[in-house]
């Protein structure tokens, strides 16, 4: 099949990809840490409600567009955060999945991520990944050994992408202990797509709690919660009320970024639920990435069929380079695959290469944001694909100078100073030298 019939056939739109392949429905082999892969994506699922405040959620403060909510679920000891936000602009969820799985470009809107890399691929959607976090006082540096899982349910075109804490002997722990292990019960995003923002509801006057207990007696009052309904006047300080949501009549994605965490050793609950209150604020920095940046290449999941094995991908922000290695197991009665990038990210310029494929073809989007590969392994079984994006290379033209006589001679720039006057040892002149 060629790539014209291919394209005949077949629409490159987000919703018909998902109507004849479904994510959530494959079964992939079995790894070591399946079971924990599937049970972390059925806690993410059970967290997915519209309406926090009717499920049990505490409202606690709005931050940058994104609401703050607690839970404290049946038998558990630490609380789960809950932030809920928006992302204007007409993105597909997998271009926005692909900023926040995408541990390149994580290292640019997460100011708290000191490295990140990919272990091992189980399979194209479920990877083990090693994290590390920078510490601030009084915490000190962290890691994790994370479980990541992608799926996209077509029936709801919702998109989930969970993350858990796993043993394994390829991330031991620190020696040292000068980075302590914590503990990830879940960390989960979860995209809807909407045609409009909501109009705004009773949510936006609902009573801020703070997560943190009551404050020492030596203590001073703190200031209101900006977000609070109530006007507190102190002297000539007013605080106002919260602004409602902003009415937008045009497409964005709904964001929910849900996170339990232990950050373990000597850390107060406290401080500990204080800092856990700020990680959900993450969604104003993956929509700024999205809106500066666009979104990062990535191997289009939805249209990823069974015998295809992902063996390699990787981003660098800062290069702009993106590689990807795969290679097709079994014949494919449509051996097309898709590779999808943003020219916002390489706005001066790209250069695209493919090896060891039948042949491929661009496809740009009709509004222009992002450009489509369509890449045909016709004939290709068990021979590696690899897909290389990288920013154009700059041509730097040297000016070359002629050198020039200088006109005039360099004996006549010595000028004859006169000799310094003789002194004595002690420093006295004896003589005017002539």
């Amino acid at each position: 099949m060629t790539v014209e019939t291919f394209m005949q056939n077949h629409s490159l739109s987000f919703k018909t990809a998902l109507d004849k392949t479904t994510m959530s429905r494959r079964h992939y082999p079995l790894h070591r840490h399946s079971n924990v892969a599937q049970s972390a994506m059925g806690h993410l699922k059970s967290l997915d409600t519209d309406d926090p405040s009717q499920h049990g959620w505490t409202f606690h403060t709005e931050r940058a567009g994104v609401r703050i909510y607690s839970k404290r679920l049946p038998g558990e000891s630490i609380p789960t955060f809950r932030g809920d936000g928006w992302i204007d602009g007409n993105w597909s969820l997998e271009d926005i999945a692909a900023v926040i799985r995408t541990l390149g470009a994580r290292q640019i809107w997460d100011e708290r991520m000191d490295f990140g890399h990919t272990v091992a691929m189980f399979n194209s959607n479920e990877v083990l990944t090693h994290v590390g976090m920078k510490g601030s006082f009084p915490v000190g540096d962290r890691d994790f050994s994370l479980l990541s899982n992608l799926e996209i349910d077509s029936a709801t075109e919702t998109v989930y992408y969970a993350s858990r804490s796993v043993e394994d002997p390829l991330i031991a722990p620190d020696p040292n202990n000068k980075r302590i292990r914590c503990n990830l019960n879940i960390a989960g995003w979860i995209l809807h797509r909407r045609k409009s923002r909501p109009a705004p509801t009773s949510l936006s006057t609902v009573e801020p709690v703070n997560p943190v207990k009551s404050r020492m007696r030596a203590c001073s009052r703190p200031p209101p919660i900006l977000t609070s309904p109530r006007f507190l006047t102190k002297s000539h300080d007013v605080y106002a009320p919260p602004v409602p949501p902003v009415h937008i009549d045009a497409p964005c994605v709904q964001v929910t970024y849900v996170v339990q965490i232990d950050l373990r050793g000597s850390v107060p609950q406290t401080l500990i639920n204080t800092l856990a209150m700020q990680l959900p604020q993450c969604i104003a920095t993956v929509s700024s990435y999205a809106s500066k940046f666009g979104f990062p290449p990535y191997f289009e999941r939805h249209n990823i069929k069974q015998g295809i094995t992902v063996l390699t991908e990787e981003f660098e922000h800062k290069l702009g380079t993106y590689n990807l290695i795969y290679k097709v197991d079994s014949e494919l009665k449509e051996p097309v695959t898709q590779v999808r990038f943003c020219k916002t990210m390489f706005r001066e310029g790209y250069e695209i290469e493919v090896k060891r494929a039948k042949e491929w073809k661009m496809v740009e989007d009709v509004d222009g944001k992002g450009i489509t590969l369509l890449i045909n392994n016709s004939g290709m079984e068990g021979v590696p694909t690899q897909v290389r994006i990288s920013k154009k290379k700059k041509i730097v033209k040297r000016r070359v100078v002629a050198q020039q006589k200088p006109s005039t001679p360099i004996e006549a720039l010595l000028i004859d100073w006169p000799m310094p006057p003789a002194r004595d040892n002690n420093g006295v002149v004896t003589a005017i030298a002539q």
